[in-house]
C-alpha cells in the first residue's frame, strides 16, 4: 500500500496535456484558454455619453446666473452620429451610448435641464468631463484582457463580444469513460430482487462530471465475467480517462484489474492507507488514465473526490478543485493510527467558529450520509484520537455551503 500523498503524487505525474482546439466563445464557457485575448480596437472606440441629457461647452453653463439657456442644434441617438458641431450657446440633445458631437466638453443630465421649444435651460452648471465616456476608457488597443489559462465564466462571454472575438483556443477537456460493474446492480428503473441493489454510485459520478463540465461515454453495467469486462474496457478505450467501480478488491470475481491489463493499461498502485477507499486501482496507457474506484458508494466517491478531480482538472489546465480549509470538532472522535480517515461531516457556525458534526454512520456502504455531508474531514494516517474543539482539515464537497458559512460569520 502507498500514502495518499505518494498516491495522489503518481496520478499527477502521469497526467498529459490534452490538445488546444479552436471553438465558438460561445462554447467556451468553462474551459481554459490556450492563448492570451488581446483587443485589436479600443472600447468604447469613441468619447460617448453616460447618460440622457445635453452636449454643452461646459463653460457656457458657468458664465451667466442659473439657470442659463442654450438652443438646442440636434438630437442624436445611440446608434447615429449628429453632423452638427457646437459652438458657444448651442447644446445638442443626446442619449445614453450615443458619440458625443464635436465640440462637447460636459454632458449635463436631463434631469437639470428644461426644455423649451428650440432652447434647453440649464439649472445645474457643468464640468469638463461631465458625463462623458472617454474611447478606451473600458479596455485599450492591444490590451490583454484575458491571459492563458483564465477559466472563461458567463460574464467574459459579453467582454469577448465586445472586442469582435467569435473564436478562441481553449485547452480541450478529457472524455471520461464510465462503467459499473458487478452481477448485483440493477438499472433504477428495475425492482430490487434479494442480493440485487441499483447502480447508484454510478448516476452520482456522471452528474459529479457532468456538471462539472466533462463529456462522459456512459458504458452502463458489465457483469462480472472476464469476457463481458473486457470487451467493456476496449470500449472505454476511445476515452482520455476510465473510471470503473467495483471489481478491484479481494473477491472470486474482481476482474477488473485483469481486464485492464491484457488492455494495455500500466497499473501504478494497488490499494491506498486510507479509510474508506483503501483497494483503489491506477494505471495508465500512453496519455489515458485508468481509475478503478472501489465497489463500495462511500468508497467510490471519497476516492472520486481525491484522485480523480485534480487529475482530469489538471489535464483540461484548471486548478485543482480540492479545497481544504480548518474546521474544529464539535465531540470527540475515535480513530486509531495507521489509515488516513476521510469523515463524512457537516460544517456549522458557532461563535464565529465553522464547527464539523459527523454526518451519520461513517460505513462505506451508507451513501446517505454522504449525501448529507458538506465535507471530509481529513485525519492523518499516524494521528490516533481526536479530541472535542481539535482542528482538522476539511475537504469541502459542497462549496455553495461553504459561501453560506463565510457570509454567515461576516
Amino acid at each position: 500500500m502507498i500514502s495518499v500523498d505518494e498516491a495522489l503524487d503518481t496520478i499527477l505525474s502521469k497526467v498529459k496535456p490534452l490538445a488546444i482546439r479552436t471553438a465558438p466563445f460561445t462554447d467556451a464557457c468553462g474551459y481554459a484558454l490556450a492563448e492570451n485575448i488581446v483587443s485589436r480596437e479600443m472600447i468604447p472606440p469613441w468619447d460617448n455619453s453616460g447618460v440622457d441629457g445635453y452636449a454643452v461647452i461646459a463653460s457656457d453653463t458657468s458664465k451667466t446666473k442659473q439657470p442659463c439657456m442654450l438652443k438646442v442644434l440636434d438630437t442624436v441617438h445611440a446608434g447615429n452620429v449628429s453632423t452638427k458641431k457646437l459652438t458657444p450657446g448651442t447644446a445638442i440633445q443626446i442619449m445614453t451610448g450615443a458619440p458625443v458631437p464635436r465640440g462637447t466638453t460636459a454632458i449635463v443630465m436631463v434631469e437639470h435641464t428644461r426644455r423649451d421649444g428650440q432652447w434647453v435651460h440649464i439649472e445645474k452648471p457643468a464640468h469638463e468631463g461631465d458625463h462623458i465616456r472617454k474611447a478606451g476608457s473600458d479596455i485599450q488597443k492591444n490590451q490583454i484582457v484575458f491571459s492563458r489559462d483564465h477559466i472563461i465564466r458567463p460574464y467574459d462571454l459579453g467582454v469577448l463580444a465586445s472586442i469582435g472575438k467569435s473564436k478562441i483556443r481553449i485547452q480541450t477537456k478529457p472524455t471520461i469513460a464510465l462503467l459499473a460493474t458487478g452481477d448485483e446492480l440493477l438499472s433504477v428503473e428495475e425492482k430490487l430482487k434479494p442480493g440485487k441493489i441499483r447502480a447508484s454510485t454510478h448516476f452520482a459520478l456522471t452528474a459529479l462530471l457532468q456538471k462539472a463540465g466533462y463529456p462522459v461515454i456512459n458504458l452502463g453495467i458489465a457483469r462480472d465475467t472476464p469476457k463481458a469486462i473486457a470487451a467493456q474496457i476496449q470500449k472505454a478505450l476511445k476515452a482520455d480517462v476510465i473510471i470503473t467501480t467495483g471489481g478491484v478488491s479481494m473477491g472470486e470475481k474482481d476482474y477488473v484489474r485483469q481486464a485492464v491489463e491484457k488492455a494495455g493499461i500500466k497499473i501504478h498502485f494497488w490499494k491506498i492507507r486510507q479509510k474508506p477507499g483503501k483497494p483503489m486501482v491506477f494505471g495508465s496507457k500512453g496519455g489515458k488514465l485508468f481509475f478503478g474506484l472501489p465497489g463500495n458508494p462511500v468508497s467510490s466517491l471519497v476516492c472520486f473526490e481525491l484522485y480523480v478531480t485534480p487529475a482530469i482538472a489538471r489535464m483540461a489546465s484548471q486548478p485543482s478543485p480540492i479545497l481544504r480549509i480548518p474546521v474544529r470538532l464539535d465531540h470527540p472522535v475515535s480513530k486509531k493510527p495507521g489509515l488516513r480517515h476521510f469523515l463524512r461531516a457537516r460544517l456549522y457556525i458557532d461563535d464565529g467558529q465553522i464547527k464539523a458534526s459527523l454526518s451519520g454512520e461513517q460505513s462505506s456502504g451508507v451513501l446517505s450520509h454522504m449525501a448529507y455531508a458538506q465535507a471530509l474531514l481529513d485525519i492523518p494516517e499516524n494521528d490516533g484520537d481526536k479530541d472535542k474543539n481539535d482542528t482538522v482539515d476539511a475537504v469541502m464537497l459542497d462549496r455553495d455551503h461553504l459561501h453560506q458559512l463565510i457570509v454567515s460569520i461576516l
